[in-house]
């Protein structure tokens, strides 16, 4: 990097894992050789029942400067996992030796390029600068990968039929556009989403959602990591045409299993009103009040609000 990184913050990478020995030490290794070696990984496994655990212990012990691990305990699934994570970091930041608690949220069987962190880095301070005292969240593209590292697309917004710059909150009170592993962000965010309610339905949907209703989001429009896709995927990706998006959110409206997603919908947005309504501008006032009526008792209505919000903020 051309300038000192003394005068650049440390950064926090939160890493949630579970049952990930397969590919875990890929990633472990390629955060080890990041060119931005200001940084700290903070890990937490979810009660794995491999070798997962002993790998981040082995990994600790050979770099006991850049690891801190949390006690494993339950199992709280992969959104939880994370809200813990940032709440540690939030709550040990001095400890840490954090100034300002940025962190970048991590999975465990990608591989992140080299420069991945100096550009988050880059890209975070910018949209700092104009937008001080806020709400900030960076994220870019990310290349797909298979098991065996073989690429399969090199944008994975391209190949998912992403429009990563619109991010407005009517359209992410819907759909997600940010990529958990790809996403950094500032402390005031963290502090303003934190705890991620169970009532989300992804931990990087919440955080793009509450950015989007009280903050700024910033795509970095280039891969910085390779996307494994594997058969143990939490969430894959599956290649998408615009036409073919709009024609099967049309097809799924009739399948119980799709109309129990809106369901899912209505309640996170009836969480995030309940903490987050006071803050909101009139415009995005309204488009919650809206955004609700997913949660009513006839699928008609349901559907049609639904439908409303793709067609017009798609």
């Amino acid at each position: 990097m051309s300038k000192s990184q003394t005068s650049l913050p440390k950064i926090a990478i939160v890493l949630a894992t579970y049952n990930g020995e397969k590919f875990i030490k890929q990633q472990l290794d390629s955060l080890l050789a990041q060119e931005y070696t200001d940084f700290i990984i903070v890990a937490r496994d979810d009660a794995s029942l491999d070798a997962t655990p002993s790998i981040l212990q082995h990994y600790a012990s050979m770099h006991p400067e850049k690891f801190r691990l949390l006690e494993s305990g339950e199992n709280l699934g992969a959104s939880a996992s994370f809200s813990a994570l940032i709440e540690y970091v939030l709550a040990q930041k001095d400890a840490l030796g954090l100034e300002q608690a940025y962190m970048m949220c991590c999975d465990q069987d990608d591989v992140w390029h080299s420069d991945k962190i100096a550009k988050s880095v880059q890209a975070m301070l910018a949209l700092e600068a104009k937008h001080p005292y806020r709400a900030c969240l960076v994220h870019s593209d990310l290349r797909v990968i298979d098991e065996q590292g073989q690429e399969l697309a090199p944008s994975f917004f391209s190949y998912q039929g992403i429009r990563p710059h619109k991010h407005s909150f009517a359209r992410l009170l819907v759909s997600n556009s940010v990529t958990g592993c790809t996403a950094m962000i500032n402390e005031k965010l963290a502090h303003l989403a934190c705890p991620i309610p169970a009532q989300a339905i992804m931990h990087d949907w919440w955080l793009a959602l509450v950015t989007s209703s009280i903050g700024h989001i910033q795509p970095i429009d280039e891969p910085l990591m390779d996307y494994r896709q594997h058969q143990n995927n939490t969430l894959g990706a599956v290649q998408i045409t615009r036409t073919g998006f709009a024609m099967r959110k049309l097809r799924r409206l009739n399948d119980p299993l799709y109309d129990k997603f809106n369901v899912q919908l209505a309640k996170q947005a009836a969480n995030f009103a309940g903490r987050h309504y006071a803050n909101l501008s009139n415009r995005n006032t309204f488009v919650l009040s809206v955004a609700l009526w997913l949660s009513s008792r006839y699928r008609w209505i349901r559907n049609g609000v639904y439908l409303g919000f793709i067609w017009l903020f798609a």
